[in-house]
């Protein structure tokens, strides 16, 4: 069984949902994170950082499907922070698939890698985000799938045993680092996952996602007898 880590944390989640494509905003910045990752891996972010970080707004100007206006709001911050971003952090691979084999379930994905530039110099795995999640400001945020799946991969397979996820949300909110995650525990975690897909469960769960299913199917059980 072959499922990709967006497949899995959407079924897992609610095995009903059908959730709508990535937001305008979504998809421009996770193009505009991966365009500067690429161009200071090629080195060729160059120039004094005032024209670098016009660069970056340029390009994400370009990307932005919609009213620029609102692009142009957003662009200074996406900028800076992305500039920040490879200052602190340089790039050990771009974005390329990865496979986890897990009990004969494979999970799959795609993460960069990038290493401190500071300090020990770890390597870390990235997740990027349009914003904080909303969670963050209230509890310590649950592990999520990618989170867990690129660790364990990373940790085995890269043998990267001192390895960090590193969380950037691109737009808003402050970036967090995941320091060290259970493997054992967290590869225990995936697998039961994998065992509960298989089963090809059909049942709603409900909760803060509903608002992002797109067809709500759960809603034919009311059938009005």
């Amino acid at each position: 069984m072959i499922i990709q880590e967006q497949e899995l944390e959407r079924l897992i989640r609610c095995p009903l949902m059908t959730p709508t494509g990535p937001s305008k905003a979504e998809t421009c910045a996770y193009a505009l994170a991966l365009w500067v990752l690429r161009q200071s891996f090629e080195d060729k972010l160059l120039g004094k950082p005032t024209e670098i970080l016009h660069t970056i707004r340029g390009k994400m100007l370009e990307l932005w499907e919609g009213d620029k206006l609102e692009a142009g709001a957003l662009s200074r911050t996406a900028a800076f922070r992305l500039f920040n971003l490879v200052m602190d952090y340089e790039v050990v691979h771009l974005e390329q698939p990865y496979n986890l084999i897990l009990r004969g379930y494979t999970i799959q994905g795609r993460y960069s890698l990038l290493r401190s530039r500071k300090g020990d110099r770890l390597p870390h795995v990235l997740m990027l985000y349009t914003h904080e999640p909303d969670l963050r400001h209230d509890l310590t945020l649950p592990p999520d799938v990618a989170t867990m799946a690129r660790y364990v991969h990373v940790y085995t397979n890269a043998a990267h045993k001192d390895a960090q996820v590193l969380h950037y949300p691109v737009f808003k909110g402050k970036p967090w680092l995941n320091k060290g995650l259970d493997v054992s525990l967290a590869t225990l975690y995936l697998e039961s996952m994998l065992r509960v897909v298989a089963l090809r469960p059909e049942y709603p769960v409900m909760g803060s996602h509903c608002v992002k299913c797109e067809t709500k199917p759960c809603l034919e059980v009311f059938d009005g007898r």
